[in-house]
This record gives C-alpha cells, structure tokens and sequence, in this order.
C-alpha cells in the first residue's frame, strides 16, 4: 500500500496508452473507407439504359474488394459491360475508385438494388461496408391508357 492514489492512476493511465500504441495503426485506417453507389436517374424506359456507379474513397495504403457481379445485378437489371475501376487522388494519402456499371431492364415496374458490400482485403482484419439501396422504376413508354380503366389526361 505503498502507493499513493495519485501515482496508482497515473500508472494505470500509462499502462493504458502503452496497450492503445501497441494497437496496429493499420487497425484504425483499414476502417477509414467509405463506400456508395448511384444511378444516373430513378427512372428508365424498359429496355434503356443507364449507368450504375460504385465508389469507395480509401486510404492508399489499404485495399478494399469490389463486389463481383456476373451478368446481372439483380433478376431484373442486367449487366450491359462495365469499365476498369478508375482510380483518383483525393490528397491526403486518400484516393477514390470508382467503377460503372452499365445496366439494363426488361421488366417495367419499381425494382430494388440492395446494399452492395466491399469488403477490405486484409488476412488481420475483416471489414465489410454497405452501400445504400437504391430504388429504379422501369417503364414502358409505349404501353396504351386503357379506356376501360379510365386513365384520362387531364
């Protein structure tokens, strides 16, 4: 009991931040990315098309995963081609990639692209971030109003 409270806390809070040093720095900037998709429009005719944009803003010193698609986001949105991942300096040891998707649908109704995950490629941690999802009416600028239904324009 030597000790006085002053110096007990002090030890303490030094043992403290020796743990918090020890930590890797590669554990805080692994988590230091941000992912988002988005379409060019919330609307498309069937049959158009449109580009679907996913980005990750990162550190360069970090690799982040893009998702892998085969022919189709969804059932209903396909994959026309998409392009090499681009890749920007944002400064401050950070860059962006992004990577667009041109896509297409068939089907005319309100169609739902879920979260998309990126996932950080590191053997030590494992990260995974979401995109928001994102809504997309197709329509079909070519069906007829229906007497019958009474659609009339005002």
């Amino acid at each position: 009991m030597g000790k006085k409270p002053f110096q007990y806390h002090f030890s303490a809070i030094l043992a403290l931040l020796i743990i918090i040093g020890a930590a890797r720095p590669d554990d805080v900037s692994a988590q230091n990315f941000s992912v988002s998709a988005s379409t060019d429009s919330t609307l498309m005719f069937i049959g158009g098309q449109m580009n679907l944009t996913l980005e990750v803003a990162q550190p360069k010193d970090i690799n982040v995963a893009f998702p892998q698609f085969n022919d189709t986001i969804t059932g209903n949105i396909e994959i026309v081609e998409q392009s090499e991942p681009d890749t920007s300096d944002l400064g401050n040891n950070r860059i962006s990639i992004k990577q667009i998707y041109r896509i297409t649908s068939f089907d005319s109704g309100l169609h739902y692209i879920p979260p998309i995950e990126f996932e950080l490629a590191s053997a030590e941690l494992e990260v995974r971030k979401k995109t928001k999802p994102i809504g997309l009416m197709v329509v079909n600028p070519f069906e007829e109003a229906d007497p019958q239904k009474r659609h009339y324009r005002h």
